[in-house]
C-alpha cells in the first residue's frame, strides 16, 4: 500500500483488474494521459515492481492522485482567433463571392464565420472584414475592366506576428498582419480576330429600331415576327445568316458586306478569301444563306444575279472599303474586276438529325 503524501486529501486506489491497462483507468479517473498516474511519487512502488507501464496485471494496486483543479478552461471568442484566412471561393454561391472568413482558434476549433455577422465590437475580425472588402472591390474591378492585371484567387491570412497591421488601443491582444497572394488567372486561349470592312453595314439598312421600354435603349431591328410561321421564314432565318457570317470570319474570310436581314433583298452577305499564310486575295464570295427546319435545301443558283453584282460593287467602292489596308483593299478591288468572284450557298440545317441542329455546309 502506498505512503501518505503531503497535501493528499485523500487516499484513493485501484486494484488492476483484468482487461485493465494504465491508459483505460487513467480514463476512468478523468485522466488526459496515463503518466500523470503512473509519474506520480505515490505510485514509486508500482514503477520499481512493473517497470515496464505497458505491463501490469490483475491484483495490481495503483495509486489515483488527486486532479489539481485549475481555473475554469474558457473557451475563446470569435475575435480571439489564432488566424483567419479568406478565400474568394470558399463556401461561394450563385457565383458571387464568398463571405466566409476562416478562423482557427487555439484550442484547435475551425470556424466559419460570415461577414455580415461581424460587428465593431469584434476590432481583430472588423479590422479583418475591412481588408477582405478591399480584396472584393479589387478582384471586382479587375474582373470588370479586364486589366491586364486579373485575379481570380486571393488569399488573406492574419496570424500573430511581431509587427501590428494596425494600432488597437486599449486591448491587449497578439498582433497580426495581412498578406495577399495573386495567383494569376490563366490566359483564355487566343480570340481569332476578325478583320472586316468599317463600311460592312450596307446603306440604307438598319434603320428599323426597338427602343425598350424598361431600360430605354434603342438597337436595331433586323427581323420581326407576328406569327408562328414567321418565327420560322423570318427569325430563324435571319439568325441563320448572322451565325453563317459569323463563321465565315471565324474560318479567316475578310468581312465587306454583312447580312442585312432575311427578307430584304440582295445578298446576304459578301467576304473574300486569303490564300493561306498571305494577304493575297484568293476569290471574292457572293452568299446565298438558306435556313432549313426539315432537312432540304433549294438547289443553288448557277448565275449571280446583276442586283447583287452591284452590291458587291458598292461593297468594295473607295471611301466605303475599309480595311486599315490599302494594299489589301487594292487587292480585293482587282479580283472583283478580274472575275474572281463565285456565288456560294451555305445551308444552316436547323432539323433535329445528327446533319441537323445548326450545322452550316456548302463550305
Amino acid at each position: 500500500m502506498p505512503a501518505s503524501y503531503a497535501g493528499e486529501k485523500e487516499m484513493r486506489t485501484h486494484t488492476v483488474r483484468i482487461g485493465e491497462n494504465l491508459s483505460s483507468i487513467a480514463r476512468t479517473y478523468g485522466y488526459a494521459s496515463w503518466k500523470s498516474i503512473y509519474d506520480h511519487p505515490g505510485n514509486a512502488e508500482l514503477r520499481r515492481k512493473r517497470p515496464n507501464p505497458n505491463v501490469i496485471i490483475p491484483g495490481d494496486v495503483v495509486f489515483i492522485p488527486e486532479k489539481v483543479q485549475g481555473p475554469p478552461q474558457k473557451n475563446p471568442g470569435d475575435d480571439d482567433f489564432e488566424s483567419v484566412q479568406y478565400d474568394l471561393d470558399y463556401r461561394s454561391e450563385r457565383g458571387n463571392l464568398s463571405k466566409f472568413l476562416k478562423a482557427r482558434y487555439s484550442n484547435g476549433i475551425r470556424k466559419d464565420i460570415h461577414l455580415d455577422s461581424i460587428t465593431q465590437a469584434q476590432p481583430r475580425l472588423w479590422a479583418t472584414k475591412q481588408e477582405v472588402l478591399k480584396i472584393m472591390d479589387d478582384y471586382n474591378a479587375n474582373f470588370i475592366l479586364g486589366s491586364a492585371f486579373p485575379t481570380v484567387f486571393m488569399l488573406l491570412t492574419l496570424s500573430p506576428t511581431i509587427t501590428p497591421v494596425s494600432e488597437l488601443p486599449g486591448i491587449s491582444r497578439p498582433s497580426y498582419t495581412v498578406v495577399r497572394r495573386f495567383i494569376p488567372k490563366p490566359q483564355a486561349a487566343d480570340v481569332p480576330r476578325f478583320l472586316e470592312s468599317k463600311g460592312a453595314i450596307r446603306p440604307g439598312t438598319g434603320i428599323r429600331t426597338h427602343t425598350d421600354p424598361f431600360t430605354g435603349e434603342t438597337n436595331p431591328i433586323s427581323a420581326t415576327a407576328r406569327t408562328e410561321r414567321s418565327m420560322v421564314t423570318s427569325i430563324r432565318a435571319d439568325i441563320a445568316e448572322s451565325e453563317a457570317y459569323k463563321a465565315a470570319l471565324a474560318r479567316g474570310e475578310v468581312g465587306l458586306q454583312r447580312p442585312t436581314g432575311a427578307n430584304v433583298a440582295g445578298t446576304d452577305f459578301i467576304t473574300a478569301v486569303l490564300s493561306p499564310g498571305t494577304r493575297r486575295v484568293r476569290e471574292v464570295l457572293v452568299n446565298d444563306v438558306k435556313a432549313t427546319t426539315v432537312g432540304r435545301t433549294p438547289t443553288p443558283k448557277t448565275t449571280i444575279p446583276g442586283a447583287w453584282r452591284t452590291e458587291l460593287n458598292n461593297a468594295v467602292a473607295p471611301g466605303r472599303l475599309n480595311l486599315g489596308d490599302t494594299a489589301l483593299e487594292n487587292e480585293i478591288r482587282a479580283a472583283v474586276q478580274q472575275g474572281r468572284v463565285r456565288l456560294r450557298q451555305l445551308n444552316v440545317n436547323y432539323s433535329s438529325s445528327a446533319q441537323g441542329q445548326g450545322q452550316i455546309t456548302g463550305w
